[in-house]
C-alpha cells in the first residue's frame, strides 16, 4: 500500500464512462480520489453508497473521483447500477497490474491525492471515522459543503474490515 506523503504511481485505465483516465486529471484539478474494490466484496458493497454520497456533494467541482475495480467491465456496470454509484469505475481486471503497483491487499483501499500526486490520505476497509475525515478533508480542499454523510436513522457500523 502506498503510504500518506508518498507519490502515487502512474495509472491509466479505461472507465465505465467510455473514457481513459489517468493521474494527469488529478494534476490538472489539484486533487483527486480513487478507491480500489471488487464487486463481490461485502465491505465494498457497504462502503460505495457512502462514497456516492461524498461524490454527490463534490461532483460539481469536477475533481476526479473513481472506483478502480478488479473485475471486468460488465460486472463493474452491474455493481454501479446495483449500488447506485454514478462516478466512473476504472477497470483493473486480471492480472490487476495497477492494484499490484499500489500494493493492494485489502479492498476497499482508497487514496486522496493532491495536484503533485502526493497521497494526502488513505484508508483500508471501512472505518467510519476515516470516511468522516475524508469527507471533511475533501470539503476543506474543494470548498464543498459535505454534511450529512450518515442519516440519523441509519445504524452505521464503526468498523468493517475489508
Amino acid at each position: 500500500m502506498i503510504k500518506t506523503g508518498n507519490t502515487a504511481p502512474a495509472l491509466s485505465l479505461a472507465g465505465t464512462d467510455g473514457k481513459k483516465h489517468g493521474l494527469d486529471e488529478i494534476k490538472n484539478k489539484g486533487i483527486g480520489f480513487f478507491a480500489f474494490f471488487k464487486v463481490s466484496c461485502p465491505t465494498c458493497q457497504y462502503t460505495f453508497p457512502f462514497l456516492e454520497r461524498i461524490h454527490q456533494k463534490i461532483k460539481d467541482k469536477g475533481i476526479p473521483f473513481w472506483g478502480i475495480v478488479q473485475d471486468p467491465m460488465d460486472k463493474a456496470l452491474e455493481f454501479a447500477r446495483q449500488y447506485g454509484t454514478s462516478f466512473p469505475h476504472l477497470i483493473d481486471d486480471r492480472p490487476h497490474l495497477v492494484s499490484k503497483i499500489y500494493g493492494i491487499s485489502i479492498v476497499p483501499t482508497w487514496y486522496l491525492l493532491d495536484g503533485n500526486l502526493k497521497v494526502l490520505a488513505t484508508g483500508e476497509g471501512w472505518v467510519k471515522k476515516e470516511y468522516v475525515d475524508l469527507a471533511t478533508l475533501l470539503a476543506e480542499k474543494t470548498g464543498a459543503e459535505i454534511l450529512g454523510l450518515f442519516n440519523p436513522e441509519e445504524n452505521v457500523v464503526e468498523l468493517k474490515p475489508g
